[in-house]
């Protein structure tokens, strides 16, 4: 019986190219935020004009966010020889599978008779 490269990894991989993946989204989708800042924030309630208080923190976590990330994006352009698209050695993870769909539900009851 032959064993898979997915069974013989027993923790999870350092190497694997799906955290580089993820990593890669979460920096992109900072960086079109970061981008779009100026139209994501409301700050014509202010009577200074050049008052940017409430842009500072989120330009500072985002920019943060996308730096970090940009390992993970040179590390999915140019994957180095051992690396692999498997997360664990323990096949399909149901548990989080399983848990988001309760997630979603308790934030909709949450929202329908919380507000």
């Amino acid at each position: 019986m032959a064993v898979s490269q997915q069974q013989k990894v027993k923790q999870t991989n350092p190497k694997s190219r799906v955290h580089d993946l993820f990593m890669s989204i979460i920096g992109i989708l900072a960086a079109l935020l970061l981008f779009n800042l100026n139209k994501v924030i409301d700050t014509k309630g202010v009577a200074y004009p050049f008052y940017k208080g409430p842009k500072i923190f989120p330009a500072f976590v985002l920019s943060i966010m996308f730096i970090f990330s940009l390992p993970a994006i040179r590390r999915l352009l140019f994957p180095p020889a051992d690396s692999s698209w498997y997360l664990d050695g323990k096949g399909t993870p149901y548990k989080p599978i399983m848990v988001f769909p309760l997630l979603a539900g308790f934030f909709l009851l949450g929202f329908i008779y919380i507000g």
